[in-house]
């Protein structure tokens, strides 16, 4: 597990340094795949870096917003330690449901 959460590690902070973002959610969607049956929280990282991605392709005109919010959670999932799982929660409470509007019962 600990080669997965340093991969996301890198990819955060390889998109907060990145001019086109985009691609590196997709890369951190992509990396969740291998770690769904392992990781606990990998449905929600998958969940968010879908959203996002699905977002910059099916609201082109909102393409600036959305890659500023995939900086913003790469840049607060760099600040947390990804082994607190009460912090990880959090993270992903906000993200997905206040900031993304996914319905809590619907999970």
């Amino acid at each position: 597990m600990s080669a997965y959460l340093e991969q996301v590690r890198h990819l955060a902070n390889q998109l907060v340094h990145a001019d086109d973002p985009y691609d590196t959610g997709l890369q951190l969607m992509g990396a969740t795949l291998d770690v769904f049956t392992t990781y606990e929280h990998a449905g929600s990282v998958y969940l968010l870096w879908g959203a996002l991605t699905d977002w910059v392709e099916l609201r082109p005109h909102e393409e600036a917003l959305a890659m500023r919010h995939m900086v913003t959670a790469a840049r607060e999932w760099l600040q947390l330690d990804p082994h607190d799982g009460e912090a990880v929660r959090r993270y992903f409470q906000h993200w997905l449901y206040e900031v993304l509007g996914y319905d809590r019962e619907q999970r």
